[in-house]
């Protein structure tokens, strides 16, 4: 657990002063309690998680905000080791959500002419 605190810590020092539009930090803030999911340390996200998601899907307005949130992602994955890339984009869906994140190896061409299915804000 002490390890997860010290990548919490670190992903935090390393993008607070991002200001990318939504914000990278906010985006890191609420992914957060989704690090043991995205470890595999557990096998399913905790409900702080799911609302962390939730937040990200609230956070998103247009293409260019679904491909900073998906860099921002990339990077914080990049940066931290352990983390299962492959888990992020279903994570919305697995927590009951009406949206999945692109998959993180090319943000921006997956994003394209796609905003709207990808990203339908109804909850289940």
């Amino acid at each position: 657990m002490n390890h997860l605190f010290g990548l919490m810590t670190i992903l935090s020092l390393i993008y607070s002063s991002a200001m990318a539009e939504p914000p990278c930090g906010t985006v890191l803030n609420d992914l957060t309690p989704c690090l043991p999911y995205l470890m595999a340390i557990i096998s399913s996200p905790s409900e702080d998680c799911c609302n962390g998601a939730k937040d990200i899907g609230n956070l998103s307005q247009s293409n260019n905000d679904l491909t900073d949130i998906c860099d921002c992602i990339v990077s914080a994955v990049n940066a931290i080791g352990g983390i299962h890339a492959s888990l992020v984009p279903p994570l919305p869906r697995i927590c009951g959500l009406q949206f999945n994140l692109p998959p993180l190896s090319n943000c921006s061409k997956s994003l394209s002419n796609n905003f709207h299915s990808i990203f339908s804000f109804q909850s289940c």
